[in-house]
Formats: C-alpha cells, sequence, structure tokens
C-alpha cells in the first residue's frame, strides 16, 4: 500500500483541501454497509485512490489560523468572506476569513484580477474557534516596495516548505516500507491482487444477508483493523489528515471483498 501524506502546518490555506478532521476508530469500519460505487472508488483500486486523494489534500492543505498574516497575489476569486490568491511562484492560497469592520469597505472595492496585499490576524468564531478575520486588502500600486518584498517573502517560505516536505515525504515512504511489511505477516489483511477477482464481485457481496452478510462484514473489518494497527504501530498516519483512520478507511480493495465473498457465501 502506498497512500502520499497530506501534511499540515500552522497558517492560512494553502491550496491544497481541508481535509482535517480524525474520526474515531468506529468511524473507519463501516464494513457492515451496502458497498456503493462511490466508496468502491477505494476497493477497485484502494492505494492509487488514497494516493490521489493525498495529492489533493497536499494540494488544498487548510491550516489554522495565524495572527498577522501577509498574503500578496492576484485576486483569482473574492467574495466577503474568502479569497483565492494567486501568489505567483509560491503558490495558490484559499483564504476564508471574518471581515474587520474598517476592512469591509476596502474589500467591496478589490475585483478579480487585482494584485493586492492583504493582511490578516485572528479573531474567534461563536464556538471560540480561532478563525482567519482580514484586518486590510489594498490594491498594490506601479512599484509597490512592499508588495515587492512580500513576493519574496512569499517566495523563500515556500521553498523552505517544499523542503519540508521532500524531508517529510522520505520519512513516510520509509514508514510506509516497514507498514507494508508488517502487514504481509498479518493473516488478516487481504493484499490487492492476492484473490482472483470476478466481474459481479461487488453484487454478491451486496446480496449477502443474515449469517452470510455478517461474516463478510466482520472480515472486511479485520482486514482494516490490520491496516490501522500496522499504521499506528510504525506512526504512518502522524503527517496525514485524518491520520491513521484516514488510511485504514480507505484500504478496503477489490480483493477484500472477493475474499469476503468467497468465505462467507457457502
Amino acid at each position: 500500500m502506498r497512500p502520499l501524506p497530506v501534511y499540515q502546518f500552522a497558517g492560512v490555506i494553502m491550496v491544497k483541501s481541508n481535509y482535517a478532521f480524525k474520526p474515531i476508530a468506529e468511524q473507519a469500519f463501516r464494513s457492515n454497509q451496502t458497498i456503493v460505487p462511490q466508496r468502491l472508488n477505494a476497493a477497485l483500486d484502494p492505494m492509487k485512490n488514497i494516493a490521489a486523494l493525498a495529492l489533493l489534500l497536499i494540494g488544498l492543505v487548510a491550516i489554522a489560523a495565524e495572527p498577522n498574516r501577509v498574503r500578496t497575489g492576484r485576486v483569482m476569486e473574492v467574495s466577503t468572506d474568502s479569497l483565492i490568491i494567486d501568489q505567483a511562484t509560491a503558490g495558490t492560497v484559499h483564504i476564508g476569513f471574518a471581515t474587520d469592520a474598517d476592512a469591509v469597505k476596502s474589500l467591496e472595492k478589490i475585483r478579480v484580477g487585482d494584485e493586492v496585499r492583504a493582511v490578516f490576524g485572528s479573531t474567534k468564531d461563536p464556538s471560540g474557534r480561532s478563525i482567519n478575520e482580514l484586518l486590510s486588502i489594498r490594491v498594490c500600486t506601479k512599484n509597490d516596495e512592499e508588495c515587492s518584498a512580500d513576493y519574496d517573502r512569499q517566495e523563500a517560505q515556500a521553498k523552505a516548505d517544499e523542503a519540508k516536505r521532500a524531508i517529510s515525504q522520505k520519512k513516510f515512504a520509509h514508514c510506509m516500507d516497514s507498514m507494508d511489511l508488517t502487514l504481509s505477516k498479518d493473516a488478516r489483511y487481504i493484499g490487492e491482487d492476492s484473490v482472483l477477482v470476478t466481474d459481479a464481485y461487488l453484487t454478491k457481496y451486496n446480496a449477502l444477508t443474515g449469517a452470510a452478510k455478517a461474516c463478510a462484514s466482520t472480515l472486511l473489518k479485520h482486514h482494516e483493523a490490520s491496516v490501522l494497527e500496522a499504521c499506528l504501530r510504525h506512526r504512518c498516519g502522524d503527517n496525514v489528515g485524518g491520520g491513521c483512520w484516514h488510511i485504514a478507511g480507505y484500504s478496503i480493495n477489490s480483493s477484500a471483498i472477493q475474499n469476503a465473498v468467497n468465505k462467507c457465501s457457502n
């Protein structure tokens, strides 16, 4: 198995999505449900889908509010509570925010295509959670020294973040090798392509009832549990959005389902 990591950094939103929940273990174990095509995205080729999802999340990483954060770039989208800004070589950011009363009028003047300098602080939402607050926003002028300095700073930070990601990816790859080795020794885990899959395996699984369905659900729960335990053992979910529960929740593959059908149909 080879899901890619989703990195969580403190800051604003680096385009790239806000998948940062950590479900409880029971939420990962949904094998008693009817398997529908949406969930079967993982079943058809789970590790490719996990990798694809992880890549998307790396692209759009939601980050916590941080005081006095400046974002400078060209506006791609603007609304009363969010901005998407192209920061040139530093990439694109999608920032959700509350608006300081003094910043409302300035925000109303901003249009798509404007080159802006936006300053964010932090405030609390009604539940007490820290969120971004737009403190000020203005259009950059020609030969704007402040905006030019921002671009240089943003590019340097992007390079530093990329270096951190490269190190984390290397560590994650090593971790996943260790996890693969552990799973290869666990009889509960059914690797992709380890069981010959028939065309109607999904239909057959969903057609199971009573004791046969309970049997099949138990086998898939054990499969997911093996992935969760191996992941926790090697700490492969430390820098992944959703942690090991995310990885385990997307570990069901076509061979695991076919194995459950084969063993529980008779």
